[in-house]
């Protein structure tokens, strides 16, 4: 949020508001990702099951994606120790049997 108004100052003061375009299309493309992952969740039951279960065992994941979200970490964190420990902990959950139930996915 704040940064998109230092880029609309910038580009108000140097009178190029195509600076300002080009700086609120970059500084939207994480919230944008994390939308489409929200709502790709809300769609699909065993992606909501497998990422928050990945979630809940590694918590420092989703530490890692937050602050790569707020802009706390660099980009590059958002893939290296977000994105790819996630997507490996949601493929390599295995399934269990407990007494009296079907199962329930380990993580």
């Amino acid at each position: 949020m704040f940064r998109q108004a230092w880029a609309l100052a910038d580009a108000l003061a140097s009178g190029e508001l195509r600076s300002y375009e080009a700086a609120h299309t970059r500084l939207l493309k994480r919230p944008v990702l994390m939308e489409r992952l929200m709502l790709l969740m809300d769609r699909s039951p065993w992606v909501r099951r497998r990422a928050l279960g990945a979630l809940a065992a590694r918590p420092a994941i989703y530490s890692s994606l937050l602050a790569a979200h707020v802009g706390s970490r660099p980009a590059a964190d958002l893939v290296m120790a977000g994105v790819l420990p996630l997507g490996w902990r949601m493929l390599t959950a295995r399934r269990i049997p407990i007494q009296g139930k079907e199962c329930r996915e380990t993580l």
